[in-house]
């Protein structure tokens, strides 16, 4: 039996490198319940897993590993990055700890440390994840893995000129490495860079459509684009606002008015080169009764500043105050409620991260 699982061990392994997970995983399946004590196979079956985006399952198979040898390596490391893919970062340090105790001539023990500690919600164990992080790379520099670790330690800690080496050296390596990518499109996205990181990561998506990563950063890079049509809003309106109170203000709001509109079609020229799916992000947003939110928020105060550009002062005044004070209003309403949703949120992140 044992040599019989071993081969079929070997045999999953070599489907895994072909990209075959699937079918690596219906043979190990078997070859677990045939073999429970078999750590090697529940961890390969983790691998497996996670290769194929299903964490819970990859968390499982990690756990049966452990119980079948408590002093495995790689099955601490599979339960570490199962659970930093379930957004367990805490869970996550605690094994990927004992990993790098176990084995610490291992890149990846280091690399999946770097990581846990980044995403980890105490400032004083991110601040600990450079560490690690330079030892991966250290261990393994020519391993994209050990470069992508440093890289996503080095942005969480804000070093982004450093970060967004370690990824580009980690495609230099694998030109094919969609999660490299991916964080490149991060280092791009905070630059404001929306138009690269989204031909990025449509690249990604392309290449990997069973991943949600792509499709989620293509979300965000819409709703940076939001933020943006927000922040112009209630900019516009302010100046105007500053513009109608000085002695003479037309002039100065007649050009204010211009750059308003320049700024607006500038904004609007981002959203229509957006790739699709993030252009179908956008409209999920404001669809229904979002509409209504939306216009009051945006469109209608966009207009009235537009609009403020070339009326008399008197009437303009009138479209920018009324605007602003309907804003104000629609601010202690509607953000209220989003702030307690998203303490909820974090409360009950930290309670299911134990």
């Amino acid at each position: 039996m044992e040599e019989t699982t071993a081969l079929t061990v070997r045999q999953a392994a070599a489907l895994l490198r072909m990209g075959q997970a699937a079918k690596a995983r219906e043979i190990l399946a078997k070859a677990v319940a045939a073999a429970p004590g078999h750590a090697e196979a529940w961890t390969l079956l983790a691998r497996c897993e996670l290769s194929l985006s299903s964490p819970e399952a990859a968390l499982t198979a990690g756990q049966g590993a452990l119980r079948a040898d408590p002093g495995h390596t790689e099955a601490y490391w599979v339960t570490a990055r199962a659970r930093l893919d379930l957004g367990r970062p805490v869970q996550a340090e605690r094994a990927a700890t004992e990993a790098v105790r176990l084995d610490p001539a291992r890149w990846y023990t280091h690399a999946v440390l770097a990581e846990a500690r980044a995403f980890h919600p105490l400032p004083w164990i991110r601040r600990k994840a450079l560490e690690p992080a330079r030892r991966a790379v250290e261990l393994g520099p020519y391993e994209p893995g050990a470069h992508i670790a440093a890289g996503v330690a080095a942005y969480r800690a804000r070093r982004r000129r450093q970060a967004r080496r370690h990824f580009e050296q980690a495609l230099a390596l694998d030109p094919t490495d969609d999660v490299a990518l991916n964080n490149l499109a991060l280092t791009d996205l905070a630059r404001w860079r929306l138009g690269l990181a989204a031909r990025r990561l449509m690249t990604s998506y392309t290449a990997n459509p069973a991943s949600p990563i792509p499709l989620h950063n293509l979300g965000v890079i819409a709703g940076r684009l939001v933020q943006a049509a927000q922040m112009l809003t209630v900019i516009g309106l302010i100046a105007m606002a500053v513009a109608l109170a000085a002695t003479d203000g037309d002039a100065v709001r007649r050009v204010l008015g211009g750059a308003l509109l320049a700024a607006w079609a500038l904004l609007v020229r981002a959203v229509v080169r957006l790739p699709r799916p993030a252009r179908r992000w956008l409209a999920r947003r404001v669809s229904g009764a979002g509409v209504v939110v939306w216009a009051l928020l945006i469109v209608a105060p966009a207009g009235a500043t537009l609009a403020a550009a070339v009326l008399p002062r008197d009437l303009a005044l009138i479209t920018v105050v009324v605007p602003l004070l309907i804003l104000q209003g629609l601010g202690g309403v509607l953000l209220l409620p989003l702030l307690l949703r998203r303490m909820l949120r974090a409360v009950r992140a930290a309670r299911a991260d134990g």
